[in-house]
């Protein structure tokens, strides 16, 4: 390093946007959109699938939650 060479201490004033924070704000709106699109077909999955037409919990047997998923184990 030269002794010489001067750091900036504050970013140069410019009147324009920053380069990047278009893609900072997409990204933002693609995690929200994610998360909360997640999340409304969970409760939709929630709700159609494992409850019954009269409301009461229908649970499936092993053999059919393997059937389609695979055996889960550790």
């Amino acid at each position: 390093m030269n002794s010489d060479t001067a750091y900036r201490t504050a970013p140069v004033a410019s009147p324009d946007m920053l380069r990047g924070i278009p893609y900072i704000i997409v990204n933002d709106i693609t995690e929200r959109f994610s998360f909360y699109g997640v999340r409304a077909i969970l409760v939709i999955f929630m709700t159609q699938y494992l409850m019954s037409g009269d409301g009461q919990l229908a649970t499936m047997s092993d053999e059919e939650a393997t059937s389609s998923a695979g055996p889960i184990s550790t």
